[in-house]
């Protein structure tokens, strides 16, 4: 199977300055799939300088890599890369959940304030995966 022919793109999730993710689905011989998180680089970081575009490329490499080798249960792990039209991705679990920006929106909308009892359970959760992370290597 192709890269062209293993994912199929759903809606847009979000955009950084290096990249964009979306919702995507892996395609299997047998028919059945598994939604993943796809992040691939914006197409108008590539073609430019050959020196920049190496460096980029070597950077979302290492991201890959790095994703790839660390196991938590709050980290997204890495479970595929390659080039699809064209372009480098990183294919990565799909988290369902509301992401904490909606989230601090309806609050904000309703006059309300997180529970703290919320905000420390997240802040525990955060702090566990950047202490996994650094004990392997990983620095952020």
């Amino acid at each position: 199977m192709t890269d062209s022919t293993k994912y199929v793109i759903g809606r847009k999730l979000g955009q950084g300055g290096m990249a964009e993710t979306f919702e995507a689905t892996r395609s299997h011989a047998n028919g059945h799939g598994f939604r993943v998180a796809l992040k691939q680089v914006l197409p108008e970081l590539l073609g430019r300088s050959k020196d920049k575009e190496k460096e980029f490329l070597q950077r979302f490499s290492q991201e890959a890599q790095i994703g790839a080798k660390l196991d938590h249960p709050n980290i997204v792990r890495v479970v595929d890369t390659g080039i699809l039209e064209g372009r480098p991705y990183l294919a990565m679990e799909l988290v369902d959940g509301v992401s904490l920006s909606k989230l601090l929106n309806v609050c904000r909308r309703q006059e309300l304030l997180l529970p703290s009892f919320v905000v420390m359970h997240m802040a525990c959760d955060v702090a566990a995966a950047l202490e996994y992370a650094h004990r392997h290597g990983v620095l952020h």
